[in-house]
């Protein structure tokens, strides 16, 4: 018992504290039998990436994906509804494809994004999950990326708006760009959130690059904004 006890502390101690989420061993029980898994089909988009842009309804920018990469993004999905929103296998509460927004892919010479854009419940707020994909290996990186967009977008009528602080705050960053921050084409990928936490605004950048199937932060940056700057 005390052996299981010290097993759930230290999962909930992970959960908790890491940044990246390790997409090989997510360890969930595979629920793809009994859910149905939304379809995959991604929305074609370039650099660099504002989701105020970002048309939901929009067919004539969406692609298929290969079983491999809509494999692995359902069970991004699945991760998801099972740890972060505690959904169980009967479904009793709210259903898996009720999590699921849309996917976005950024195609680049060396990697490819997907963001999995994604639906808290019970909070309703969104968020996202990042997937690095090499083009060279055809395989994923290790890890995704949390991305939390919830303080900068809400989703209305099932489209990307907005949110108050975004346009009090004039908020124009791109969410996702690319960068050449040493001057040797390759490219890394700068992500810009904003952290709102009731009362404080920042206004956070985080440049991170692929490397040996790692991801690595190259440069973080926080800066507190007020309304008018």
């Amino acid at each position: 018992m005390k052996a299981l006890c010290f097993t759930i502390l230290i999962i909930f101690f992970i959960k908790c504290t890491n940044r990246y989420v390790d997409v090989s061993k997510s360890g969930v029980k595979d629920i793809s039998q009994t859910h149905r898994i939304p379809d995959i089909l991604a929305i074609d988009t370039k650099y660099p990436l504002s989701l105020k842009e970002i048309n939901l309804h929009d067919s004539s920018h969406l692609v298929a994906l290969n079983e491999g990469i809509t494999s692995q993004i359902q069970q991004t999905i699945i991760d998801y509804y099972v740890n972060e929103c505690a959904g169980d296998d009967s479904e009793s509460n709210f259903k898996l494809k009720d999590t699921y927004i849309a996917t976005i892919r950024l195609f680049d010479s060396q990697e490819t994004i997907f963001m999995v854009l994604l639906n808290h419940i019970p909070s309703g707020q969104l968020t996202s999950k990042v997937l690095f994909y090499d083009n060279i290996t055809k395989a994923f990186e290790g890890k995704t990326l949390d991305f939390n967009i919830h303080a900068l977008y809400n989703l209305e009528n099932g489209e990307l708006k907005p949110s108050n602080l975004k346009t009090v705050l004039n908020i124009t960053a791109p969410e996702i760009d690319l960068v050449d921050l040493d001057k040797t084409g390759h490219h890394a990928y700068k992500f810009t959130r904003l952290y709102h936490n009731g009362t404080s605004n920042i206004l956070e950048t985080t440049i991170v690059s692929i490397s040996d199937m790692k991801i690595d932060t190259l440069e973080y940056k926080n800066e507190m904004i007020k309304s008018g700057e």
